[in-house]
C-alpha cells in the first residue's frame, strides 16, 4: 500500500505487522501531521470475528485517555479499507533496544514505571491489554514509553477465552494459529490454559517485560511453541541472570512476585508495582534484599515493628532530636526563577501559576503562546508541557499527577497528564475563571464573565451552580475559588456592581452542605489557605495573611502584610501566587489597575494624548462624521462612554456595568455593543442621543460580539463562539462540550426583516475581526488557518477566494475611510497595505508605518469572544490612529520568586504583629 491514498492519509512505509492488521506510516494531508494507519489484513477483512475485533480495539483505545498510551484518532473506512487512524509514536520498540543487550537497572526501571502507568489506566476502566510485549512498547528518544496495540485487549469478563476463533500475535520465533490469544512467551500460564483471565495476566506479562529490560533475556525460551508453553506451564524461571544484575534487591523480588504461577500468589495490583519502581528511583525505600515487595499489610507490620524496636531502644534520643527541631525551626529559603523576556507575563483574568498540593512542583504559564512549565523545587530547570501547546491557566490535581488547563482562544477548559498525552476537553465556559481540582472528582469554577462558582465532573458533563448570587447586594461575580481541607467548604472572591477594583471586594466562605455562605475578609481577592492555620489574600499589590481556623470558618486575627511588590491586577481580580504545601510562589511585580490614556499616534509614531485623565479606556471608535468618540471603560464594572472634544464633554452611554466594544452605525445615529445583562453574552443597540431605551438586536443565538456594519447599514458582521456538539447561532438548546473544540466564526446578521442570523465563514479555524470594507463589496478579517493569527480578505456577499493580505503575523484589519489602504496590527508595529478594490482586489506588499507599544487588550485577534475587536481606530484622512496606552509600562513580570517554608515565616509575621499591636496594615 506504500504510495496510496486511504481518505486524506497517504502511505508512506510500513512500520510492523501483528496478528491482525498492517501498521503503516502516513502523513494526515488536511493537518500536516504523520499519523500511524492500521489496516486490517486482507484476509481477515470479511471475517466477522475479526472486524468487530478490530472496532473493539478503537473503542477500547477511545476510552483510554493517558500518556502513555498511544491515542486513537478515529475509526475510518476508504475503499472499502477499514483502518485505525493512531497516534504516530517516534523512536523505538523495546525489542529492537534489548537486541543491543539489557538496559541500565534506572532506565529499565524508569520505563518500567510508565508501562505500569498505563497498565493502570487501563485496569482502572476494566480492561485488560492481554498482549503486553516488547515489541508493543515503544520509547521515544527522550525516555517516554507508549503503549501500543490494544488489538487484543478486552474487558473483563467471567466466561473463558475462546481458543477457536482467536490467534497468536506473529513473533520471530515459530507460531501457530486457532490455539490462543496473545504472544506465546508473554503468555502467563491461565493465559496459556485459555482459562478466564484478569488483571494479573497483565502483571505476570508485565513482570516478563521487566526481567528482559533488566537481563537482556526471555523469562522462557524454546525452539517450538510447545517447549515455550511447557516452561510457563511447568519451570521456574532461571533467575540467575538476574541475580547476577546489579539490579537492587527489592526490584529482583518485585520481578519474582509478578512471575508467580498461582495468580493468588502474584503480585495483586500492578499500582503495587508503580509504586515501588518510583520508591526506588526516589532513594525512598531500602534496596536491600529484605525490603522486597510484601502485600502492603506485611509491609505496615514490619514497618510498625521497627518503629517499636528504634523507639524502645532510643526513645529519649528522640526525644531530645524532637525537641531541638522544635525549638529550632526550618529556614525559609528564597530563590527566583527568571522568564524569558518574549515570554513575559501580562496582566489577565487568572493567576498564571500554581504550586502542586505537597508544595514540591511549580506549574506556570506565559505568553505568547501561550505555554505552560514544569518546574520542580528542588530541579534546576523547567520543562515544558509539550502535549498541550496552547494551553495556560495550570491547576493541579489532587494527586499532583495532572492539571486542569485553560484553551484561551475557545474557552475549553481541558484535562492534562503531567507524564504527557493528548489532552482531554471537559467542558466549555465563556470567560473562564481558574478554580480548583477537589478530591471529590469535580473541578469547582466560574465559567462566565458574570456569575457564580459551579461545578464539573473532570471526567466531563454538564456544568452545575454551586453557589448564588446575592443581587439585592449587587453581586456580579464569584471567582477564585478554592476548596478548603475536608473537602466541605469553599472560599471565593466577590465582586459587586459599585467597586472601582478589586481592592474593594470581599472572600467569603461557603459550605456546600448547609449552602450557608459568610464573609470572612472585607477588602481583598483571590484568597489561598496555608496549612499554617492562615488566609492569604492580595490588596494593592500586597499579599496579606490573618490567621484563620479553617473548621469553623473563621478569621481569628487582624491582617498582617506579608509580602510586598506581588504582580496583580486590582482592574479584573487576578493576583499571580499561590501557597501551599508550605511554601509560597508569586510574580514579582506592581499592581495593574488598568490606568491608560487614549493617544493620537501620526503615521510617523509621534504621540499626542487626549485631555482625558488616566482610566481603563478599550475599544475606542471614531463616529462616521469625525466630530466624536465612543469607547469602553473596564474594571469592575464596563459601561460605555462618548466624548464630544468640541466641548470636552464626557457622557455616559451605558449604567448596568455589563456594556463592552461600542460599534458606530453608517450614519452615527447608533452605536451597538455587545452585553451580558440578558445572562450570556448578546447584541443590543442604542440611539447615539438616548433617547430610547436600548434594544436587543437578535434573540437567536448567544456568545455574540458585533464588529462591523455594512456602509448602506442593512448588514452586521458579528463573531460567536461555537461550541462543538452545542448550539450555533439559529439553534436552540444549551451549549455542551460535545466531541469536538469551540471555535469562533463570522456571521452575518440582516438589519431588516425577521434578522436571522447565517454563516459568513464556517471553517474548522478561528475567524474573527470582521471589518466591512468602504464600497461593502469586500471583508477583511482575521484568521488562525495559516497556523498564527493572519489577515485576509474576501469578497462580500460572497462566495469567493479567501486572499492572505499579511505576511507574517496579522491582527486587527481596519480599512481607511477611502478604502485605498487596509491597516493592521504585526505585535507593536502597525502595518499598511496598499489595496484596490475594484475591478478585482488587488494588495501590494505589506510595509510598516511605525512602532510603538501599545494596548491589545486583554487579549487579541482570533481569541476567545469578547476579545476580537481591534483596540484601535483610524481617522477619516488616515493620517491618524486613535491608540489606548498603558500608563504603567512597566505592568509586566519576568521573575517568579519561590519562598520555601513560607508557612514558618508566616508564624514569625504573626507573631511580630502580636507583638506590635499598633502596627497594621
Amino acid at each position: 500500500m506504500i504510495g496510496q491514498t486511504l481518505g486524506h492519509y497517504r502511505i508512506e512505509e510500513e512500520l510492523g505487522a501483528g496478528g491482525m492488521g498492517v501498521v503503516y506510516l502516513a502523513t494526515d494531508t488536511k493537518l500536516g501531521r504523520p499519523v500511524a494507519i492500521k489496516v486490517l489484513r486482507p484476509e481477515f477483512a470479511q471475517d466477522r470475528d475479526r472486524a468487530v475485533r478490530f472496532d473493539r480495539e478503537a473503542r477500547v483505545l477511545a476510552s483510554i485517555n493517558h500518556a502513555n498510551i498511544a491515542v486513537i484518532h478515529g475509526l475510518e473506512e476508504s475503499g472499502g479499507v477499514a483502518f485505525l487512524v493512531l497516534e504516530y509514536v517516534p523512536g523505538r520498540t523495546l525489542a529492537e533496544l534489548l537486541r543491543r543487550g539489557p538496559l541500565p537497572a534506572r532506565e529499565a526501571m524508569a520505563a518500567a514505571v510508565q508501562i505500569a502507568e498505563a497498565l493502570e489506566a487501563a485496569h482502572e476502566r476494566g480492561i485488560i491489554h492481554r498482549d503486553l510485549k516488547p515489541a508493543n512498547i515503544k520509547v521515544t528518544d527522550e525516555g517516554k514509553v507508549k503503549v501500543l496495540d490494544f488489538g487484543l485487549a478486552k474487558a473483563l469478563e467471567a466466561g473463558p477465552v475462546s481458543m477457536v476463533a482467536e490467534t497468536v500475535t506473529k513473533e520471530a520465533e515459530p507460531t501457530v494459529q486457532g490455539v490462543i490469544l496473545g504472544t506465546v512467551p508473554y503468555m502467563s500460564p491461565e493465559q496459556a490454559c485459555g482459562k478466564p483471565l484478569d488483571t494479573r495476566t497483565d502483571i505476570w506479562s508485565f513482570g516478563c517485560v521487566l526481567y528482559e529490560a533488566l537481563t537482556g533475556k526471555r523469562v522462557f525460551k524454546g525452539e517450538t511453541t510447545t517447549e515455550i508453553l511447557a516452561g510457563i506451564l511447568e519451570r521456574e524461571p532461571d533467575w540467575e541472570p538476574l541475580e547476577r544484575s546489579a539490579v537492587p534487591g527489592n526490584i529482583r523480588q518485585l520481578v519474582k512476585r509478578c512471575l508467580q504461577k498461582e495468580p493468588r500468589a502474584r503480585l495483586r495490583s500492578i499500582g503495587d508495582a508503580r509504586i515501588e519502581l518510583e520508591d526506588t528511583l526516589a532513594g525512598r525505600v531500602s534496596t536491600a534484599e529484605t525490603s522486597a515487595i510484601a502485600p502492603p499489610r506485611w509491609r505496615g507490620m514490619l514497618v510498625a515493628a521497627l518503629a517499636v524496636i528504634v523507639l524502645g531502644g532510643a526513645g529519649i534520643g528522640i526525644w531530645f532530636w524532637n525537641h531541638m527541631q522544635a525549638s529550632t525551626p526550618s529556614p525559609t529559603v528564597r530563590f527566583t526563577i527568571d522568564l524569558p523576556k518574549d515570554r513575559a507575563s501580562r496582566p489577565t483574568w487568572n493567576a498564571q501559576l500554581m504550586l502542586s498540593p505537597d508544595g514540591k512542583m511549580l506549574a506556570f504559564s506565559n505568553q505568547p503562546g501561550p505555554a505552560t512549565f514544569l518546574r520542580r523545587l528542588d530541579a534546576l530547570d523547567a520543562r515544558q508541557l509539550t502535549d498541550a501547546p496552547g494551553l495556560a491557566i495550570p491547576v493541579f490535581s489532587p494527586d499532583g499527577r495532572s492539571l486542569i488547563l485553560m484553551d484561551p482562544m475557545r474557552m475549553v477548559v481541558n484535562k492534562a497528564s503531567l507524564t504527557g498525552g493528548a489532552p482531554l476537553p471537559i467542558a466549555p465556559g465563556d470567560i473562564c475563571f481558574r478554580g480548583d481540582w477537589a478530591p471529590d472528582g469535580y473541578y469547582y469554577w466560574t465559567s462566565h464573565y458574570f456569575g457564580p462558582i459551579v461545578r464539573t465532573l473532570v471526567s466531563g458533563g454538564e456544568s452545575e451552580p454551586v453557589t448564588e448570587l446575592d443581587l439585592g447586594r449587587q453581586e456580579r461575580t464569584h471567582r477564585h475559588v478554592q476548596m478548603m481541607p475536608g473537602g466541605k467548604a469553599l472560599i471565593f472572591t466577590v465582586s459587586s456592581g459599585g467597586m472601582n477594583s478589586f481592592d474593594d471586594a470581599r472572600i467569603d466562605a461557603f459550605t456546600l452542605d448547609t449552602k450557608m455562605r459568610k464573609t470572612l475578609v472585607q477588602g481583598g481577592f483571590s484568597a489561598r489557605y496555608s496549612s499554617s492555620g492562615h488566609l492569604v489574600y492580595a490588596r494593592g499589590g500586597c499579599l496579606y495573611a490573618v490567621p484563620f481556623d479553617a473548621k469553623r470558618l473563621d478569621v481569628t486575627g487582624p491582617p498582617v502584610k506579608v509580602v510586598t511588590d506581588v504582580f496583580m491586577s486590582t482592574n479584573s481580580g487576578a493576583a499571580h501566587f499561590d501557597v501551599s504545601g508550605g511554601s509560597l510562589a508569586y510574580l514579582a511585580g506592581k499592581a495593574e489597575g488598568g490606568d491608560r490614556t487614549l493617544v493620537w499616534v501620526d503615521r510617523l509614531g509621534n504621540a499626542i494624548p487626549l485631555p482625558l485623565p488616566s482610566r481603563s479606556y478599550s475599544f475606542p471608535r471614531i463616529s462616521p462624521d469625525g466630530t466624536q468618540l465612543a469607547f469602553e471603560v473596564e474594571g469592575v464594572n464596563h459601561d460605555l462612554y462618548t466624548y464630544d472634544p468640541s466641548r470636552d464633554v464626557v457622557s455616559k452611554m451605558t449604567t448596568d456595568g455589563m456594556s463592552h466594544a461600542p460599534v458606530w452605525t453608517p450614519d452615527g445615529r447608533r452605536i451597538a455593543f455587545r452585553s451580558w445583562k440578558a445572562g450570556t453574552m448578546t447584541m443590543w443597540w442604542m440611539p447615539a442621543d438616548r433617547s430610547s431605551p436600548e434594544e436587543r438586536l437578535t434573540t437567536v443565538g448567544e456568545r455574540q460580539s458585533l464588529a462591523s456594519f455594512s456602509p448602506d447599514g442593512r448588514y452586521a458582521l458579528f463573531h460567536q463562539m461555537d461550541l462543538g456538539g452545542g448550539r450555533a447561532a439559529g439553534s436552540g438548546g444549551s451549549a455542551t462540550l460535545g466531541t469536538t473544540k469551540a471555535e469562533m466564526h463570522i456571521w452575518v446578521l440582516p438589519m431588516e426583516g425577521d434578522r436571522t442570523p447565517q454563516p459568513f465563514t464556517k471553517t474548522s479555524f478561528m475567524e474573527a475581526s470582521a471589518r466591512f470594507s468602504s464600497d461593502g463589496k469586500w471583508v477583511a478579517f482575521c484568521t488562525n488557518e495559516p497556523g498564527k493569527p493572519e489577515v485576509f480578505v474576501q469578497p462580500w456577499p460572497g462566495p469567493g477566494p479567501r486572499i492572505q493580505v499579511s505576511s507574517d503575523g496579522g491582527t486587527d484589519p481596519v480599512w481607511s475611510r477611502d478604502g485605498r489602504e487596509l491597516f493592521y496590527r504585526s505585535g507593536d508595529k502597525m502595518m499598511v497595505v496598499a489595496v484596490r478594490t475594484a475591478p478585482a482586489f488587488q494588495a501590494s506588499k505589506p510595509g510598516v508605518l511605525w512602532e510603538g507599544h501599545y494596548s491589545h487588550g486583554m487579549g487579541s485577534s482570533c481569541g476567545p469572544p469578547g476579545l476580537s475587536e481591534s483596540n484601535y481606530d483610524v481617522s477619516s484622512d488616515g493620517q491618524r490612529f486613535l491608540m489606548v496606552k498603558d500608563v504603567s509600562q512597566d505592568a509586566i513580570s519576568t521573575r517568579i520568586v519561590v519562598v520555601v517554608n513560607f508557612a514558618e515565616e508566616l508564624k514569625r509575621l504573626m507573631a511580630e504583629k502580636n507583638r506590635k499591636p499598633d502596627s497594621g496594615p
